[in-house]
């Protein structure tokens, strides 16, 4: 009994849900991660330009962007994680954690 869990915490690495994600989500993940890192890097450059920031069309556009592009970036990470652990548990028998939860 205590092999067969052995077994399926071994099964559930952070590999085998790296590799259980569809190539296309891979790629997306990339590129919003990518995207994600220039939007935060540009909204500090524009946080540490000297003089006052000033209320315009400019820095509402930025504040939209840091709080859209990165959640974005992280709810693409839950999907894709939380979609592999669920193929890994399904594949393996195993009922996925969020199971108790409903």
């Amino acid at each position: 009994m205590e092999s067969d869990s052995k077994s399926e915490n071994k099964a559930i690495s952070f590999k085998s849900l790296l590799n259980e994600i569809p190539a296309i989500a891979k790629f997306i993940l990339f590129g919003l991660l990518l995207i994600s890192v220039f939007v935060i890097s540009d909204f500090i450059r524009l946080v540490l330009e000297p003089g006052p920031l000033l209320a315009g069309e400019d820095l509402y556009i930025h504040v939209a962007m840091i709080i859209m592009v990165p959640f974005s970036c992280l709810a693409m990470f839950t999907i894709s994680f939380g979609y592999a652990y669920y193929q890994i548990c399904k594949r393996l028998g195993i009922k996925p954690f969020w199971d108790s939860f409903f």
